[in-house]
């Protein structure tokens, strides 16, 4: 899944968290660096998606071992994976994990960032 040419986005994590108190995951932080906020094929925006289901990290422990939680748009349930938001995209993208999403994810994954929606 190529990096949008016009790169990702430079965030001050340091005033971020001074601001909020939040520190979020290393792999979260690496992302936006690369791409930036967008999303993948058209489907899914960290935390939400057009069908409105939700992905949220569980926030247990250091930042670096959050697990994501996938929550249906029913909210019946929620579904945890041992793994980081980066890891848990990847194998997504490439069909390796097969959450109950609400709206399908078109393949092959094509990141759409923020910036092309200003146009």
């Amino acid at each position: 899944m190529p990096a949008p040419a016009e790169g990702g986005d430079a965030v001050d994590w340091d005033v971020l968290r001074a601001e909020t108190g939040w520190r979020l995951p290393a792999d979260y932080r690496d992302f936006v660096a690369v791409y930036g906020p967008g999303t993948i094929s058209g489907t899914l925006a960290w935390a939400t998606n057009e069908a409105a289901d939700d992905f949220l990290w569980r926030c247990a422990g250091e930042p670096d071992q959050w697990k994501v939680t996938f929550r249906p748009r029913e909210r019946h349930r929620e579904y945890t994976y041992d793994m980081g938001m980066a890891e848990f995209l990847l194998r997504l993208v490439r069909g390796g994990i097969h959450p109950p999403l609400g709206a399908q994810l078109s393949l092959p994954a094509r990141f759409e960032s923020w910036r092309a929606s200003l146009l």
